[in-house]
Formats: structure tokens, C-alpha cells, sequence
């Protein structure tokens, strides 16, 4: 969570609004179990590798063999909500796509459609 505050703050984000973004993300958007003992994250890892694999073999064949498990990069991305490692405005649209997509989606789906794309545009450019 402490990415998350970071990064809104430094965006100039008032910390009343953050302090009720806080709120409204952890009553509202994201699973009780979300933070407690990882296991949304544990099982959205799971399903994307599974999806990983189909769409990009070669590349989940690499994985493999380096010995590399796409949670070194996921589990920084859930937690952090892709607060962290982005640059701003891609962490902002992030952030505003998990907002506006949660009123209808899991955050679950929501975080496995985001990474699914970042990783297809890392790929396919």
C-alpha cells in the first residue's frame, strides 16, 4: 500500500483524497484476502501463466528455461497495483482502468487483463 500512497502523493494527490481513495480501494475494490495472504495473487499468477503459455509459448519456453517464474514480475505489479516500475501516466491510466473496470469486473480479471497486455505489447513491438 505504501507504493500506492507514494505515488499519489507525489502526483500532487491531496492526502484527504488519498486517504479515501485508500478506503474506498480496500472496502470496496479489492478481495478481504487481497493483502493478507496472497492468495487472489497466487491464483491470478497461476491462470496467467496458464494463459501465458497458449499465447506465447516460445516466450513462457524461455521462462522455463532460465529457470524464471513470471511471479518476479506479477506479484511487484499486484501488489503495488502498477504503481511501481511504470511511469506516471501509465500507472495512472492503470489505476484508472482498475477503478472504472471494478464497478462491473473482478479485480482479479481486471489485473489479469492488464497483465496480459503489457505483456503482449512488451512482445509484439
Amino acid at each position: 500500500m505504501n507504493y500506492i500512497v507514494a505515488y499519489l502523493l507525489i502526483n500532487e494527490v491531496s492526502q484527504e483524497q488519498v486517504f479515501w481513495f485508500l478506503v474506498c480501494l480496500i472496502e470496496n475494490i479489492l478481495p478481504d484476502d487481497y493483502f493478507k495472504d496472497l492468495t487472489t495473487i497466487s491464483i491470478i499468477s497461476y491462470i496467467f501463466n496458464d494463459i501465458l503459455s497458449e499465447l506465447f509459448p516460445a516466450f513462457q519456453l524461455e521462462m522455463t528455461e532460465a529457470g524464471m517464474d513470471s511471479s518476479v514480475f506479477l506479484v511487484p505489479w499486484f501488489v503495488c497495483l502498477f504503481s511501481k516500475g511504470f511511469i506516471n501516466s501509465v500507472s495512472s491510466y492503470i489505476i484508472n482502468v482498475i477503478l472504472l473496470e471494478s464497478r462491473d469486473y473482478r479485480v482479479g480479471f481486471i489485473l489479469l487483463k492488464i497483465s496480459l497486455a503489457l505483456i503482449t505489447i512488451v512482445l509484439t513491438v
